[in-house]
Order: structure tokens, then C-alpha cells, then sequence
């Protein structure tokens, strides 16, 4: 991390408490939430630990509204309903732990990310509408479903969700089935208030519905907006395997490029180096459709390339981004990996310009054009959806 990490040049945190850890044992220490604990006081996304049994999920999701901690999400943990209230962790309340975390958590509370003080915990205690009740938490395999899907709201008014961009042919192929709806539309609602991130690449063909005459996308970047490689030994055996990894994975002929591309600009500093002062090219987009308005629904949960792509459509002019700040990882990028024998370290490589001029957004993110506050209401209510719906009503109007 002072070394290798591309923000360590940035962002320092001491790791003498850390270490006094492991010396002061005892039979309960974990190691793996220690090293957690720590990447979580960088406050970078891109930073984490992957367990490598896969047990990693509790089979359910948790969003934080003031002192309370509500169930938002349920996928195998079937003795919690949505919008229960957890009031107590092994015996400990919300605002107490908070306390004792404040430096790995969000200072935004909305934004906080619980799940690493769940993974260590034994139970927890819950409140229902009736009742008060302890449970002990269980570990189920992590299995993630990706979602690109698009349908009609109704015949002028579309909404396409995305949770995440790791693959330019998914979205590729979501476009072309969807290609007539989407010609006939008045108004498309993007949702990635989900949405893990990915490749750039791959939203790119979908900004062609935001522009009404043929761009550059390179203008609609902030200036300077590039990043360097952060290159040591470490970094080109790890970035390098990751993307040989990626390329056996998935054999496509873009993977293959990009691993060939990758392996002459990693091949030692000075490449790295000029590869970083030449990293811009232009992408001209050609307008599709003939959409009035575009909506983007965004949250903190919409990271890496989807910070990218809410920061690019708020250039747009006939886009409008309704939610919450996103979750701010783009001033670090390119995760890889470094594996030991219980766990695996992310981190990333490279960093971007915008940081030397104190223009980097790291965990703030991009802001909403409309910001709607998080309320557990919304956990039974797209009042998010709701809102958009009225203003295109409005708009249709005029």
C-alpha cells in the first residue's frame, strides 16, 4: 500500500495501530478483518479484500438512515424482511460501532458501508414492525446476476437498467434488440444506481442517443482528464495476470487486443510513462433516435465507469441525473490483484491527473442534477421513478 497502490503518493494512513494489532492477539483475531479495516481507511472503492472460499455474502443488504440500519435487499437470507430495522450487532448498538469505526466508514451515513462489521459479527439484533428479535448470521456463496435489460414503461417512455459495464458486447447486444423501441422513443430512463463499473468502452455506444449532431466525446471531459500508470514490478505482474485471467475468461477479440495493447505499454517505466502522456483519442459519436430528454438514476452504488458515464451525461444537454452522488473511484483505476492464501488484496494502478490540481472526487463522487435524500421509504417506493415520471408529465406538457 505505500508502494504499489496507486494512490500512496496521495493518501496516507498510518498502519503502526495496525500492526500493534497482530502483536496484542488473541484467540479471536482476525487478520483478514484487520487488513480490511485498514483499505477501508483509505476510503478508496477500489480497495478491498475477496475471500477465496467465496462465503463472503450474509444474504442480505443494509442501508444506513441516521442511527438506524435497514434491510434493503434480501438474496438468501430468508428470516429478514425488507425494511427491517437492525437496532444491535453482537450486543453492540448502530451508533456505538459507528463510533468505533468512524474511520472506516463514510462520513455521509447514507453512504455507509457496513458489510465488513456484519462479515466479523456473530448476530444481530432485529426490529420488526411487531416484534424484536435476535438471529445469528449465516455466510452464503457470493453469486452475482448481472442485469441489462430494457422495456417500455409505455409507447413514448423507456427504462433500461444496468448494474454494471464489464462486458462492451452486453451492452452492445442490449442496444441492438432494443434498437426499434428505443428509435421511438420520447424519453429513456438509465438506471445504475446499482452498477459495479467496468470498461468504458462499453456505455459509449448508448451516448450516441444523448447527442443530436455528430461529437467528439473527448470535449465533453473535463480538461486534463487523463490518468498515469502507477508502474512498479509488483504492479506489471499483477495487472498483467489479471488481464491474462480476464482474456482466458472471456476469449473475445477486444480482450485479445487489449491484452497486447497492455503488454507493450506495461513492458517496463519509460513505456508506462509515455503510454500515460498519449492516453487520449478521439470517439466521435453519431446520433440515434430522436429522444426528447434523458434521465439517469444515480446513488452511491454507482461506481468506477459508472461514475464516468453520470459525470459524461451531465454535459449532455438534454440529460437530466436524479438521486444521490455516486460513488466517487475514478481519481484511482485498473484493479489487480495480489493473492495470499486465504484472501486476495485489490487495489489499483493507475492515477488520475485531475488529483494535482485538487480536482479528484475520490468518495464524494459525482452530484445529481435533483437530489433526492435516501429514506427507508424507498425501499417499498421508487419514489425515485415516481419523481421522474412526474417531470416528463410536466415536460409533455409544455
Amino acid at each position: 500500500m505505500e508502494h504499489d497502490y496507486a494512490g500512496s503518493q496521495d493518501i496516507r494512513v498510518n498502519s503502526r495501530p495496525y500492526f500493534q494489532s497482530i502483536q496484542q492477539a488473541s484467540k479471536e483475531f482476525n487478520f483478514q478483518f484487520l487488513v480490511e479495516a485498514y483499505l477501508r481507511s483509505f476510503h478508496d472503492g477500489h480497495l478491498s479484500v475477496t475471500d477465496k472460499n467465496r462465503v463472503s455474502s450474509l444474504g442480505f443488504d443494509c442501508r444506513r438512515c441516521s442511527n438506524g440500519l435497514f434491510v434493503t435487499s434480501i438474496k438468501n437470507e430468508t428470516r429478514l424482511q425488507l425494511g427491517d430495522e437492525v437496532i444491535a450487532i453482537d450486543d453492540h448498538k448502530i451508533g456505538e460501532l459507528a463510533r468505533k469505526y468512524q474511520k472506516q466508514l463514510d462520513p455521509v451515513v447514507e453512504r455507509q458501508n457496513w458489510n465488513f462489521i456484519f462479515k466479523r459479527a456473530k448476530k444481530i439484533k432485529i426490529k420488526t414492525t411487531t416484534k424484536i428479535q435476535e438471529i445469528e448470521l449465516k455466510k452464503y456463496i457470493n453469486h452475482y446476476h448481472p442485469e441489462h435489460s430494457f422495456k417500455n414503461l409505455s409507447e413514448t417512455i423507456g427504462y433500461m437498467k444496468l448494474t454494471d459495464f464489464f462486458d462492451p458486447d452486453d451492452i452492445e447486444r442490449l442496444i441492438s434488440k432494443s434498437t426499434r423501441c428505443l428509435n421511438n422513443l420520447n424519453y429513456l430512463i438509465i438506471d445504475v444506481r446499482v452498477n459495479h463499473g467496468g470498461d468504458d468502452q462499453s456505455y459509449r455506444p448508448l451516448l450516441e442517443y444523448f447527442v443530436n449532431q455528430s461529437t467528439d466525446l473527448l470535449k465533453h471531459y473535463p480538461k486534463d482528464y487523463f490518468y498515469e500508470i502507477w508502474w512498479t514490478k509488483r504492479n506489471k505482474v499483477n495487472w498483467l495476470a489479471n488481464l491474462s485471467s480476464q482474456k482466458s475468461k472471456n476469449p473475445s477479440n477486444y480482450m485479445k487486443e487489449l491484452y497486447e495493447e497492455q503488454t507493450k505499454i506495461w513492458k517496463n517505466a519509460q513505456t508506462a510513462k509515455n503510454a500515460s502522456e498519449n492516453n487520449s483519442k478521439p470517439y466521435i459519436l453519431k446520433p440515434k433516435g430522436h429522444l426528447k430528454h434523458i434521465y439517469i438514476l444515480s446513488d452511491y452504488l454507482a461506481g468506477s465507469a459508472a461514475d464516468n458515464f453520470i459525470m459524461l451525461a451531465k454535459t449532455f444537454a438534454k440529460t437530466t441525473v436524479v438521486g444521490r452522488n455516486t460513488a466517487g473511484v475514478v481519481d484511482y483505476g485498473d484493479v489487480t490483484s495480489q493473492c495470499y492464501s486465504d484472501f486476495t488484496v485489490n487495489y489499483p494502478v493507475i492515477r488520475l491527473r485531475l488529483i494535482n490540481d485538487h480536482r479528484g472526487t475520490n468518495g464524494i463522487g459525482f452530484s445529481p442534477d435533483v437530489y433526492l435524500p435516501w429514506t427507508p421509504k424507498m425501499i417499498f417506493e421508487d419514489t425515485d421513478l415516481k419523481y421522474i415520471l412526474n417531470l416528463i408529465q410536466q415536460y409533455s406538457k409544455n
